[in-house]
């Protein structure tokens, strides 16, 4: 049954009573009936708990990602070597109508396709933001109720009554907790249980106030409690998963996206850098017009991130003469 616990029955002994000079027991009484268990299998199971949610989390996303990239009709890696199929037959027969427009059709078929994937890899991006921050909330809550529930007990203990209805509880909620991060249970000096969430980043006595989840330079998302100097390593839980499937530089949405981009980047650049020193199928282009923006039109050059990285050298123009139907390279000082 869900949330049952094996109970065990604590006995005291009750005052005897002498009867004409002997002693007499009168048996017993219940002293307390509490839940029977290990504390060291219970931290196994919170931390199995814990580990199965975030290794559930990453498989999800994992297989999302997967989705985009599988090889097969019409995906990325088809499209490219079309591309590249079609400008090397281009390259054997650059007269070929045909041959130039199956390789603007390929392009462009390609480019919609690195499109699709970038709008799908934003959105997951979004999405995994979205589920942080609930996730965090529901952490909130139930460190909240964990909290309350655990100063009743303690409460109730001193008292001398029993509190196990109440631990029932409290740890039926520790272990919902721990799917959503990773929790450590600790004794206290004077006994007491008590609950550290995220290795340390707050406990259940001090709640998860003062948290906020921001995105570094890299798109890499942090967790920061106001007055630390770094961010706070998640390690466990449903939490845990989504930052380390944001995150990661490899097989992660953020490492993909960077990965997607320098790729785009690349490939385009080397394609422009191939137009701008070809000629026209007619002859020389009358006028060749294209847009490159920079962030500071006053700035050198060789200090900004362009499109196409630049680098020092020499500027070079083809001048054509269509009369002599000759070309000659001028460098520009």
């Amino acid at each position: 049954t869900e949330g049952y616990r094996r109970q065990e029955v604590l006995f005291a002994e009750n005052p005897s009573v002498e009867i004409q000079g002997l002693t007499i027991g009168t048996g017993v009484s219940i002293a307390e009936i509490r839940s029977a268990g290990s504390a060291a299998l219970e931290q196994a199971l919170i931390g199995n708990d814990s580990e199965g949610a975030m290794l559930n989390v990453r498989l999800a996303t994992a297989e999302q990602i997967e989705s985009l990239f599988v090889p097969g009709t019409g995906t990325l890696q088809e499209r490219a070597e079309e591309l590249f199929l079609n400008l090397e037959r281009l390259s054997a027969l650059p007269a070929d109508a045909s041959m130039r427009s199956s390789v603007v059709h390929s392009a462009v078929s390609l480019a919609e396709e690195l499109n699709r994937i970038s709008a799908a890899l934003d959105t997951m991006a979004t999405t995994n933001e979205a589920e942080i921050s609930a996730t965090i909330e529901r952490i909130s809550e139930l460190s909240d109720q964990i909290g309350e529930l655990n100063q009743e007990v303690i409460r109730l203990k001193n008292e001398g009554r029993s509190p196990d209805a109440l631990i029932v509880e409290r740890d039926r909620l520790v272990r919902e907790l721990a799917t959503l991060v990773d929790v450590d249970v600790r004794k206290t000096a004077e006994g007491h249980d008590t609950f550290v969430i995220a290795g340390g980043l707050f406990s259940v006595e001090n709640g998860i106030e003062n948290l906020d989840v921001l995105r570094d330079e890299n798109g890499r998302l942090e967790i920061w409690k106001i007055g630390c100097i770094k961010p706070h390593e998640v390690t466990g839980g449903k939490l845990g998963g989504l930052l380390a499937q944001n995150n990661d530089d490899q097989g992660g949405i953020t490492g993909l996206r960077n990965k997607l981009g320098e790729f785009t980047t690349a490939l385009f650049a080397h394609l422009d850098g191939a137009h701008a020193t070809g000629v026209g199928i007619r002859g020389a282009f009358s006028s060749l017009t294209g847009t490159r923006p920079v962030g500071d039109n006053a700035a050198a050059l060789a200090s900004l991130e362009t499109a196409i990285p630049l680098t020092a050298g020499r500027l070079y123009i083809s001048v054509n003469d269509t009369a002599a139907d000759t070309s000659e390279l001028v460098v520009l000082d």
